[in-house]
């Protein structure tokens, strides 16, 4: 048995192999769009979170000025993002569309208002972004090493009444893990695992790229200086008693 087989065996036993080397992402407009703006010489950052469905369509919220509202007639075609919102503003109704092709991370477009009967077009450049608070949720995890699969669950969460993060992973027969060093940087999450195996350490470094619900990334392992990768993607699970 080579030490990449070795490596990736004893991983796959204690569950922790939900990482990987990360997939090519496809044009998907899936995930956190942030921007900022100024009107009346104020300041404002808003954003998006968007997800892709399978027929085109996407669905999410936008988030600004102390305004949240669902995404209406979202779709994305051909590499364009389009999406509409409806806001009162001091009791008028304002409808606002976004549109913009995507192109990695970054959407060139525009904001078309309609202000009671009023039209007003704006320059619209947001970027996608990760931070700890868009992965909070139970992923699951799909990991395919040969004729084996194996899926674990990895739950990330805030801490009561704290601004910190936690994650743990836990197998398919319950056994829970928690993880370490828990972080974004570079619109990856990334986390470690550190535990005992067989007398020996085992530690994984995992690094992830997620968009929306989705995510993928790699994995990198060292068992007593026995040292492997492998890959994994995942799908957050969604939360039934989150409310539109």
């Amino acid at each position: 048995m080579n030490i990449r087989h070795y490596g990736t065996v004893f991983l796959l036993i204690v569950f922790a192999s939900m990482a990987s080397a990360e997939d090519k992402a496809k044009a998907d407009p899936s995930g956190t769009w942030r921007w900022d703006y100024e009107m009346n010489g104020e300041s404002f950052n808003d954003s998006m979170k968007l997800v892709l469905k399978k027929d085109g369509k996407v669905e999410g919220k936008y988030f600004g000025r102390d305004r949240t509202a669902k995404i209406e007639d979202g779709r994305f075609v051909d590499g364009k993002l389009e999406a509409s919102i409806s806001l009162d503003f001091d009791g008028t109704d304002v409808k606002l569309t976004f549109s913009g092709p995507v192109k990695g991370d970054e959407i060139a477009g525009n904001v078309k208002a309609d202000f009671n009967g009023e039209n007003y077009e704006f320059p619209w450049e947001p970027k996608r972004s990760v931070k700890l608070e868009d992965v909070v949720g139970t992923w699951e995890i799909s990991i395919n090493a040969g004729d084996t699969v194996r899926e674990p669950t990895v739950t990330i969460a805030k801490k009561e009444g704290k601004e910190e993060y936690e994650a743990t992973l836990v197998s398919q027969d319950g056994n829970e893990v928690k993880l370490k060093d828990l972080k974004v940087g570079d619109n990856h999450l990334v986390f470690s695992l550190l535990t005992e195996f067989n007398g020996g350490t085992l530690k994984a470094d995992f690094k992830g790229r997620p968009y929306g619900d989705k995510v993928a990334g790699s994995v990198q392992f060292d068992l007593d200086g026995q040292t492997g990768e492998g890959s994994f993607k995942g799908k957050r699970k969604a939360d039934k008693k989150k409310k539109d």
